[in-house]
């Protein structure tokens, strides 16, 4: 275990679906996400309160769970930081991790990628 980091839950990069962790610094209790790695200790998902629910242009149904920090994400040949979104689709239980641009964003044709749900 990371010493200063809780684990909370194993995701996935909704574009890349690389294995990712998300983590709370103990610290000073912010949410962080970094890359999966083979020394990451095996921990189970835990439960978190939903902070809203949102429904994808697609279809799906899924619970916000954190705003967050992802380190040292690839672009090109930079690693920068970026504010995700942590969500979890509602059916499967998968946690996936997205930019915030991204999830509170629109499409091309106007509509929201995620319209926030009213229950």
């Amino acid at each position: 275990m990371t010493p200063g980091l809780e684990p909370l839950h194993p995701a996935k990069d909704s574009e890349t679906t690389e294995a990712l962790v998300v983590w709370r610094d103990t610290s000073n209790g912010k949410v962080v996400v970094g890359k999966a790695r083979a020394n990451t200790p095996a921990f189970e998902d835990r439960t978190v309160p939903a902070r809203g629910f949102f429904r994808h242009y697609k279809g799906g149904q899924y619970a916000l769970l954190h705003r967050a920090v992802r380190a040292g994400k690839s672009v090109g040949r930079e690693l920068v930081s970026e504010d995700v979104v942590v969500y979890r689709n509602r059916k499967t239980q998968e946690v996936w991790v997205r930019s915030e641009e991204a999830f509170f964003g629109t499409l091309d044709n106007g509509a929201r990628r995620f319209a926030p749900e009213s229950d």
